[in-house]
């Protein structure tokens, strides 16, 4: 049902995108106030609309704000099936798919056009630098520099908005530079402590420090704010989880799942993982194959799943499942890691092998892919010793925090 969903939207926005060469807005803290430029094409754009279109623009805007993403983005797409140039329409489209999961790059494309007719505006800026840097996490890219430039600009047009500051802060926890992170988290509540971006953003970089309990707080607050937004619930479920305060974790899984919008299987997936920290492996397994039989493109889930089955020594069950994080992440070196000691125990060695010098190859430092080499090699080892070394991979793969910093989200990555 979700895959459908997304596909129908996917469909209807191909199609616009095909049939105009113009760009997307009205959002929470919008700066535009200057006439909207015109293209190189010398195509006119016009940013206002008509009198309907505007009205209906506020019909879906009150829509996406509340929560109701899905819906908010049937109406922008029905605006541009009828005024294919209205740039704030693309605009609030890239917000509605910047706020789903797994559409970051539907959203970078809206955004970018709204960005080429309305250059001037703030909070295209910031949400297209925000979607740039989300999809180049996913492509276990380092480089963030143009994101950056685009979010620097978006503080730059609007020096009163928290929000570039706030997803600048993200992405400067991402790369490393925690002070810098600090910073512009604080900045950004200081401009608007209210913004549930602001709390966001300074509960992302406590996490990125894996200052779990610090980042609990903050979280809370993005989402006491605003608790129709469903993307802001993963990263506070997650923290929850890394604390130890499964119960309430888990509560928050079940209104997750409540809200929809596309994230049921997500919030199935975090009831999983949760599960699974909290030690009960069948109802994890259960939540995680509930999880996938709705959306079967998390990575990560699949890999919670193989690893609980591999754990059991169920290897025949939890291959599938290490085959398809591998192909659904095949940048990741963890799950050729994973993949390679599930296929040691199968005796499957020469895959094994393959597997174990392919994470090598994205991660020299990978010593649970070495650990398999070396079994490999070594003349007279014991294959079953893989048995005795399971506890320690599973303890140092994947671990605390995984979901919010794997660029890959996802399995979703812990960001909005």
């Amino acid at each position: 049902m979700i895959g459908a969903v997304l596909a129908v939207i996917g469909v209807l926005t191909t199609v616009v995108v095909l049939a105009t060469r113009n760009g997307g807005t009205s959002t929470e803290g919008s700066s535009t106030k200057s006439p909207v430029t015109t293209r190189s094409s010398q195509t006119e754009v016009n940013e206002a609309g008509s009198p309907e279109e505007q009205a209906q623009l506020a019909e879906a805007d009150v829509l996406l704000w509340n929560g109701q993403i899905i819906e908010a983005s049937e109406r922008y797409l029905a605006i541009l099936r009828s005024n294919r140039s209205f740039a704030l329409a693309h605009r609030q489209l890239g917000i509605a798919y910047y706020m789903m999961t797994d559409s970051n790059y539907q959203a970078e494309t809206q955004l970018r056009l709204a960005a080429e007719a309305i250059p001037d505006d703030a909070t295209t800026a910031a949400f297209l630098g925000k979607s740039i840097y989300r999809q180049q996490r996913r492509q276990r890219t380092t480089d963030f520099a143009e994101a950056e430039e685009w979010l620097r600009k978006a503080a730059q047009l609007d020096q009163t908005s928290a929000l570039p500051h706030a997803f600048l802060a993200e992405l400067l926890a991402a790369s490393g530079r925690r002070d810098e992170a600090r910073q512009e988290a604080e900045k950004a509540l200081a401009l608007d402590p209210g913004s549930s971006w602001a709390q966001f953003a300074s509960g992302i970089t406590f996490g990125f420090a894996d200052e779990w309990d610090r980042a609990v707080d903050p979280y809370t607050k993005a989402v006491a704010l605003n608790p129709s937004w469903p993307n802001l619930y993963p990263a506070l479920i997650e923290a929850l989880r890394l604390t130890g305060r499964y119960h309430e974790a888990l509560e928050y899984c079940v209104t997750l799942q409540k809200l929809g919008q596309v994230y049921e299987a997500e919030a199935l997936g975090d009831k999983g993982f949760t599960l699974k920290d909290a030690g009960d492996k069948q109802g994890a397994i259960e939540a995680f194959n509930a999880s996938l039989a709705l959306d079967d493109t998390d990575n990560y889930v699949h890999w919670g799943l193989a690893s609980l089955l591999y754990d059991e020594a169920r290897y025949e069950e939890a291959l599938p499942h290490f085959q398809r994080a591998v192909a659904l992440a095949p940048a990741e070196p963890a799950y050729h890691s994973w993949l390679a000691l599930c296929l040691l125990e199968m005796e499957r060695h020469d895959e094994a092998r393959t597997e174990a010098k392919k994470a090598l190859e994205l991660d020299p430092a990978n010593e649970d892919a070495q650990w398999v080499l070396d079994q490999l090699t070594a003349q007279g080892r014991v294959i079953g010793d893989v048995a005795q070394y399971r506890g320690r991979k599973g303890s140092s793969v994947c671990s605390g925090g995984y979901k919010a910093q794997l660029a890959e989200g996802g399995a979703n990555e812990r960001q909005i």
